[in-house]
């Protein structure tokens, strides 16, 4: 899965036995989309009782971060992620506690700021595949904080990934039909001014 622009396809071999089953879960979960952008909160809470924990931002969360929050999706195009549009094996590794959405708890920028927050949202004006980003808030430790985001991928399919943090790094892994998974490990290139998502460590 993972390679610099997180494309997906289909194994040469099993193509058509994959792929069939990809546009059948594509067409069910496009079907889901449609609903859930529809009215998301109405959606999560009555599919499962767990969906109402997962929130973003929580109430301890620093308020610049929900002032910041507020002010991403103020014109209704972006919003959280939902478990229900997941891929049953990424949603298994999906809680109130991260998957989805992850308080960093390091500096992941170099901008000597320790309270970074990392999110996956849907575009709600898409209803395909590559609905998804991946957004990280973060704010330097000085003055007043501001949380800015940034984009570490935007336009994605990322309905079988999840996310978790490994020895103060963000890690990206998407967990496969077959049980495999892969993952790549989030970097902020200062000189680039941008994410990237890399296999090796």
């Amino acid at each position: 899965m993972f390679n610099k622009s997180l494309r997906f396809s289909c194994l040469p071999l099993l193509a058509f036995a994959y792929c069939s089953c990809g546009v059948s879960a594509s067409k069910s979960r496009t079907a889901q989309s449609e609903a859930v952008n529809r009215n998301p909160e109405s959606y999560a809470s009555s599919n499962s009782s767990d969906v109402t924990d997962i929130v973003f931002p929580q109430p301890s969360y620093p308020e610049e971060l929900k002032e910041a929050w507020r002010e991403f999706i103020t014109d209704g195009r972006y919003r959280m992620a939902l478990p229900n549009e997941f891929a049953e094996m990424a949603r298994r590794h999906i809680d109130s506690y991260g998957g989805i959405y992850l308080p960093l708890l390091f500096d992941i920028n170099g901008d000597h700021g320790y309270d970074d927050f990392a999110v996956i949202v849907v575009d709600t004006t898409r209803s395909d595949d590559a609905r998804f980003g991946l957004v990280i808030f973060s704010a330097p430790e000085t003055g007043r904080r501001l949380f800015n985001p940034s984009w570490v991928f935007r336009n994605r399919d990322l309905s079988r990934v999840a996310l978790s943090r490994a020895s103060a790094r963000l890690v990206v892994t998407e967990y496969r039909d077959d049980g495999s998974q892969q993952s790549c490990f989030v970097r902020w290139h200062a000189l680039q001014n941008r994410y990237t998502c890399d296999h090796k460590d």
